[in-house]
């Protein structure tokens, strides 16, 4: 009986350290993607009409945007799909429906 514990243990272990291995092996492989690339994909809100520029709010922050099709009333819920740069950044969004 004593021995049945210990193999189970070390399995337990072995299993452990395995899936820690595997998880750690593909954190790795993914994209590292970070500053204002990170924000693409991410959901925010119109704080002023965009109509076809204005501000929206997203991961904290108040960004200058332009709509991209549809424009979006002051409190629609809206998604970045693109940073454009020409003298500061501003963002790409679109109103989701």
């Amino acid at each position: 009986m004593e021995m049945t514990w210990w193999v189970i243990g070390i399995v337990i272990v072995i299993a452990f350290i395995w899936i820690s291995i595997a998880k750690s092996i593909s954190a790795h492989k993914e994209k590292v993607v970070g500053g204002v690339e990170a924000l693409v994909g991410k959901t925010g809100t119109a704080k002023t009409d965009i109509d076809p520029t204005g501000k929206f709010y997203v991961y904290g922050e108040y960004w200058d945007s332009e709509a991209l099709g549809e424009h979006l009333k002051e409190g629609d819920k809206g998604r970045v799909v693109e940073i454009r740069s020409s003298d500061e950044q501003y963002l790409i969004v679109e109103k989701i429906k």
